[in-house]
């Protein structure tokens, strides 16, 4: 999964067999959880002590699909 910024939104892509194909825009909820509005899926961002972005949960529950936990990588 990769997430980045387009000027004041906020745009993700997944690489898996049951992705949706192609970047999509993602939409805040509050500070840190976010949805997709072509599932419905949930996107929750883990923040340190330091309030930077850690790690994302990505919670599809509506399709059978277990919580998806990634880490934070720097490019």
């Amino acid at each position: 999964m990769a997430i980045w910024r387009e000027s004041d939104q906020f745009a993700c892509q997944i690489w898996s067999e049951n992705a949706i194909r192609g970047a999509f825009d993602i939409y805040p909820e509050s500070e840190t959880n976010f949805f997709i509005k072509l599932n419905g899926a949930q996107l929750s961002f883990v923040k340190n002590d330091q309030r930077e972005v850690t790690a994302v949960i990505h919670h599809s529950a509506r399709f059978g699909v277990p919580d998806a936990e990634g880490k934070k990588v720097k490019e």
